[in-house]
């Protein structure tokens, strides 16, 4: 995908609803299916079992949607929270990256189980364009990282008992130019 994605072909709210309706939808499959530009009945198929299941997407099943696609790509897992950034170095350059966001609050420092710590995450899409830092968020669309940061986030966390506001980014997956 090509820089200038500002236009980036997003959902409608009827799309979302009931795809979210239908097979339970949520901002997994939605950044999957915008960073792929594809409809939502195509990321369906591209889904392994565990979101049948589980209602959600981990980083491994990410993975194995992102491989279903077919598409050569890089995977980056990163190291957690920094007190500089929550972003990664490259978490913005030309080429979008799909990036799993981890909110943070007390569930960290408990014992969760994997199965209730990702009512605390979401997926987005980043990148660069010229020498501004983009989002491409399912549920807020697409915005600078500013307004994302000022607008999107805050109304993202409400929900959430007790984050204070903070996340990092866990994984991010970048499609890769194919030579053909």
């Amino acid at each position: 995908m090509a820089a200038n994605l500002q236009s980036l072909r997003t959902y409608s709210h009827q799309e979302m609803e009931t795809a979210l309706r239908d097979w339970g939808s949520n901002s997994g499959p939605v950044a999957l299916g915008l960073l792929l530009q594809i409809p939502l009945v195509e990321v369906r198929e591209l889904l392994p079992e565990e979101f049948a299941l589980h209602g959600y997407l981990t980083p491994d099943a990410m993975g194995k949607a992102v491989r279903a696609a077919g598409r050569p790509f890089t995977e980056q897992r990163t190291s957690g929270v920094s007190p500089k950034s929550p972003w990664p170095s490259d978490a913005f350059q030309d080429v979008p990256a799909l990036c799993r966001v981890q909110f943070i609050g007390p569930w960290q420092l408990t014992l969760r189980t994997c199965r209730t710590v990702p009512e605390y995450t979401h997926w987005l899409i980043s990148w660069r364009e010229g020498l501004e830092n983009w989002v491409c968020c399912p549920t807020h669309g697409v915005s600078t990282l500013a307004e994302w940061l000022d607008q999107s986030r805050p109304r993202l966390i409400k929900p959430l008992p007790k984050a204070d506001g903070r996340f990092f980014i866990t994984h991010l997956w970048r499609f890769t130019e194919d030579d053909t």
